[in-house]
């Protein structure tokens, strides 16, 4: 219902999370009551995320402690994405990142995003915290160039072949 897919890793061996959010039927799920059930989920991969990382080092023992997420809103469209009970899904999911996950993420790379996403983005962005929108970065529709990116940050081995990458794609 809301794959999030998290079996890579970038160069520094911090884990990538990856959600195509503009799969997922947020209007789907607020219409027929089942938002928390994506909020319920989210937040479990993110704290098995947070416990794995307990685990991680680097290739010199320094522990990791951050993770990258990249947003993948291929498919995104206002009218299954930005209805406004939808949006308040979006809004407390970020928030209650923000708040309760503080700093766990390193940077989040939002892929794919139509210009339609815009005023969305706005509204989202404005809620946030100084230190939440620095680690924001938003690419449009222009494949070479968030490509450019990830490959920069994940070796191509690591990267899933739809984002330019080698590796098949992993749900967790």
């Amino acid at each position: 219902m809301f794959p999030i897919f998290g079996d890579s890793r970038d160069k520094n061996h911090r884990p990538v999370l990856i959600l195509p959010i503009g799969s997922w039927d947020i209007r789907r799920a607020v219409l027929t009551g089942n938002g928390h059930l994506l909020q319920r989920n989210f937040f479990k991969l993110v704290e098995e995320q947070i416990k794995n990382l307990n685990n991680l080092r680097d290739s010199s023992g320094k522990k990791i402690n951050q993770f990258i997420l990249i947003v993948d809103l291929a498919g995104f469209s206002l009218r299954t994405h930005a209805c406004f009970s939808c949006v308040q899904v979006l809004t407390q999911l970020l928030l209650a990142l923000e708040s309760n996950y503080p700093l766990y993420t390193k940077t989040a790379y939002l892929i794919n995003t139509p210009r339609a996403f815009t005023s969305v983005l706005q509204a989202l962005q404005s809620t946030l915290n100084e230190l939440s929108q620095q680690t924001l970065m938003v690419y449009g529709l222009d494949k070479s160039e968030w490509q450019k990116e990830l490959l920069r940050i994940i070796a191509s081995e690591e990267l899933p072949i739809q984002y330019g990458g080698k590796k098949k794609l992993g749900a967790l």
